[in-house]
């Protein structure tokens, strides 16, 4: 989570509500479409469209081409270069059938990894070639929330899997005060965390079985897995083949952005809490620091919420004992069970949620499992 995801940000004024438009076509082909940056010339005000895919052979690998400032404009040019009706343009919508959001937390970062930095790294591609090993952070905790279409009812999910640890750092790496000061992860529970490529192969886990990742500023948490992988030089490494590197990398640069879908909607970039409050008044939320399994969480909610998909109702804001809760309660040295990942909702048999945290609704016979809870309608 990049530290300014505290405010509520307008990153660059654009022609309209919208500032991107990206969708696919029946026939296979990629197109996105953004608004000219120059304010003088013939193409001032203007969309630049580039369509990449079958039958585009140029040597950039993109057709690009110019259209009005609204999405018809663009839809018209497209289907008239590439010689279809329009009404059969669009691919249809389909839901994934495993949504995987995913949360990074670091240990710092560079004033210069901007947003134009980061829109640079993720609109050049995969293989990344860009060289991170200088720059500033790792990656010290990982939170994922994994929901699964119903298979009775394709637009509605149940909870898979929730995990939220903290990430051993490299020797002689520490968390900087600036990222303390955000998600107060120290030194100390990264000592006591899981090794990242234990944690990634959770992860990667889940993209063999077809999930779709999704992210609250997918270009930033690319970039830093990206980083991550090149600073602990992990591609190829023993404990992570390159297949599945490149599968996480690959899976990350073809994900779902939910700060751009939020901007598609509500017209501004916000913070991921300030954009979950606007769909999600009436949820209570837990803390104000970072969170990454929280984070993920209401990632998750907010993808299937844009796409018009029904929720099972499990409200984990303000019940989550996580493991790295667990430890910003208490720093003492515990046994580290090597190898293995708990989840988000296990809580320990010995102390339970404190009575002045806010529960989701649950009957007395309930167990505390993602199962139990009735269907959340997006409406409510």
């Amino acid at each position: 989570m990049h530290p300014l995801s505290s405010l509520v940000y307008n990153i660059r004024p654009r022609i309209n509500a919208c500032d991107m438009l990206i969708f696919e076509t029946r026939c296979g082909h990629c197109v996105k479409a953004v608004p000219v940056q120059s304010l003088d010339g013939p193409k001032r005000g203007k969309w630049q469209v580039r369509i990449s895919g079958p039958s585009i052979t140029l040597q950039r690998g993109f057709k690009c081409l110019y259209s009005d400032a609204n999405s018809a404009a663009v839809n018209e040019a497209v289907a008239t270069y590439l010689g279809v009706d329009i009404r059969e343009l669009h691919k249809p919508l389909t839901l994934p059938c495993i949504v995987l959001a995913l949360d990074f937390e670091t240990s710092d970062w560079d004033e210069q990894c901007t947003f134009a930095r980061q829109d640079a790294h993720f609109d050049a591609g995969f293989p990344c070639r860009a060289d991170h090993k200088s720059d500033a952070g790792h990656i010290c905790a990982i939170g994922y929330s994994v929901f699964r279409q119903d298979a009775n009812s394709p637009r509605t999910y149940h909870a898979e899997e929730q995990v939220s640890v903290a990430i051993r750092l490299p020797d002689g790496q520490s968390i900087s005060k600036q990222a303390i000061d955000v998600h107060g992860i120290t030194d100390q529970i990264c000592a006591r965390g899981q090794q990242l490529t234990t944690v990634l192969h959770g992860v990667i886990g889940w993209l063999k079985q077809g999930a779709e990742i999704c992210c609250h500023n997918l270009a930033h948490e690319t970039l830093i897995v990206c980083r991550e992988f090149q600073k602990r030089s992990l591609i190829g490494h023993s404990v992570l083949p390159e297949e599945d590197a490149s599968l996480l990398l690959r899976s990350l640069y073809a994900g779902h952005c939910t700060l751009q879908l939020g901007k598609r909607r509500n017209g501004f970039f916000r913070a991921l809490a300030d954009e979950f409050h606007l769909c999600f008044p009436d949820v209570a939320q837990a803390g104000k620091r970072h969170e990454p399994g929280q984070d993920a969480y209401m990632c998750a909610q907010l993808f299937l919420y844009y796409n018009e998909a029904c929720l099972m109702k499990q409200n984990l804001l303000g019940v989550l004992d996580t493991q790295l809760v667990q430890m910003r309660k208490q720093i003492e040295d515990v046994p580290i069970v090597p190898g293995i990942l708990q989840p988000l909702l296990e809580t320990s048999q010995k102390e339970q949620p404190s009575k002045s945290r806010t529960r989701s609704p649950r009957g007395r016979g309930e167990k505390n499992c993602l199962n139990s809870h009735p269907t959340l309608s997006m409406q409510e």
